[in-house]
């Protein structure tokens, strides 16, 4: 069950979310609650590192953390890993956009990063491949 923002998070994480995020992650956190989710944290905005460790106290919640715009499989496993328990695993291919040879590719040098870094084996690694093997036209990545 939610216990609440402050759950778990410094008091420095806690101020920064309780301005600005409070209400909108507690309203994720409430209104999944109980039911199985995955969820994709874009790192870097604001209270991701809080919304991955609220999020990823929910009993049936899967939390990904979006390394997209990392300049290397290495610093996207950086931050992972520097994650800890909170998160599950990465997506990448969120934004912008790479064929699905390459973003495979990245993932699983990734993957063997992390493997590296932490011995851990269990992260689970998605590629969005939404947008049908294309660039979205009209989309600004200076604006996303």
């Amino acid at each position: 069950m939610y216990q609440g923002l402050s759950n778990g998070l410094s008091g420095q994480q806690a101020e920064a979310c309780e301005t600005d995020h409070r209400a909108w992650l507690d309203g994720i956190a409430a209104g999944i609650g109980e039911a199985r989710a995955l969820v994709v944290i874009r790192v870097g905005e604001g209270c991701s590192t809080a919304a991955a460790k609220i999020l990823g106290a929910l009993a049936r919640t899967i939390v990904l953390l979006d390394v997209s715009d990392s300049p290397s499989p290495a610093a996207a496993a950086e931050k992972v890993a520097s994650a800890g328990r909170d998160v599950d695993g990465f997506a990448v291919n969120v934004r912008g956009y790479a064929d699905e040879t390459t973003a495979t590719v990245n993932a699983s040098a990734i993957r063997h990063h992390l493997l590296a870094a932490t011995g851990r084996n269990d992260y689970f690694m998605v590629a969005d491949s939404s947008r049908g093997g294309a660039p979205t036209p009209g989309w600004d990545r200076t604006r996303s």
